[in-house]
């Protein structure tokens, strides 16, 4: 199991996470954790574990291959690096699927927080290497950073009163268009399973299933 330093000091409990095997009751009472992430690539059954469990997320990867640009650049969408409560509100928005909403266990107030920390850091460009926004009004966000070797959209939102008027497409687009400016050649997104609306968006958008895993969180206390 690997602890996680800033989930640990950030929830101020001991937090760790595992990858799902036959040996995992045997483990777990070898570590004093407050909470753990079980990842599976496969549904388990939660009555062969000696602790409190709930499946919080089917966590799908979407990701497209990159084609060269062939439109011209959208100038509603614009770089942002200065937080304000807009983006804020945008941020908590993209979070309403999120496993942290999902777990009881953890307070409403705790996952704004976190999805407050996350743009800020993502605007600071510790977390992000590009933000954009959809219009000096912010009707949409997303972020661009990246992880094993491909670009990653880490958060988008479109603003609940902006919504079905295309700025979705179009932040990713844009979002395209960055990356491929960065020498990118892949794409991903994370999203759930159980969010139907952004699945079949990011299949709109020529992404494709890239794998599925089911996330529990297992509390020790």
């Amino acid at each position: 199991m690997e602890r996680l330093s800033w989930d640990s000091n950030f929830f101020e409990i001991e937090v760790y996470k595992t990858f799902f095997n036959n040996n995992l009751n045997n483990i777990i009472e070898t570590v004093s954790f407050d909470l753990l992430y079980l990842i599976s690539n496969s549904k388990i059954d939660i009555n062969s574990i000696n602790r409190p469990i709930q499946l919080v997320d089917k966590k799908v990867t979407f990701y497209k291959q990159l084609q060269d640009i062939k439109t011209d650049r959208n100038t509603e969408v614009i770089s942002v690096n200065q937080c304000n409560n807009k983006l804020i509100n945008l941020s908590i928005q993209s979070s309403e699927f999120s496993r942290f909403r999902i777990d009881d266990k953890i307070n409403n107030n705790k996952v704004d927080e976190l999805y407050t920390k996350w743009i800020e850091n993502s605007l600071k460009r510790k977390l992000s290497f590009e933000v954009l926004t959809y219009s000096d009004e912010y009707k949409g966000l997303i972020t661009l950073g990246e992880k094993n070797n491909r670009a990653d959209i880490g958060l988008l939102a479109v603003d609940n009163k902006s919504r079905g008027l295309g700025i979705g497409k179009s932040l990713i687009k844009e979002a395209e268009r960055t990356c491929i400016l960065k020498n990118y050649k892949e794409l991903q997104v994370v999203t759930q399973l159980d969010n139907i609306l952004a699945c079949n968006f990011y299949k709109s958008q020529g992404f494709i299933i890239d794998k599925i895993e089911y996330i529990y969180h297992i509390w020790n206390k």
